[in-house]
């Protein structure tokens, strides 16, 4: 099955249906970058990613979410910087009965 996103900015998100999944929704996101140079504004707009994918599930009436660590592996990002991000961000703003994070090198 092809599926075909609009284009979005980094941070920006997009949700669709869980397809063939187990879920209702997936909801995509582009994540920045690394640049050690830039390190913290790529970090900041790491934290803006998990910022709008748990609005964007709290908008879709989540009751349990799934996250994956964006941006490790493929963009550069010191895998221990962007767990930190993630589960700074991630933990409590979302009345959750369950969390699940995946972490993969």
């Amino acid at each position: 099955m092809d599926v075909f996103l609009p284009e979005c900015r980094t941070g920006e998100v997009v949700v669709t249906s869980g397809f063939d999944l187990r879920c209702r929704h997936i909801i995509h996101t582009v994540c920045p970058k690394y640049v050690a140079k830039y390190h913290t504004a790529a970090e900041s707009s790491l934290h803006n990613c998990y910022k709008n994918v748990l609005h964007a599930a709290r908008e879709a009436g989540a009751k349990s979410l799934a996250l994956c660590l964006v941006s490790a592996p493929r963009k550069n990002f010191p895998p221990d910087v962007a767990a930190h991000v993630a589960l700074r961000k991630s933990i409590g703003p979302l009345s959750l009965h369950y969390y699940l994070f995946t972490f993969f090198k």
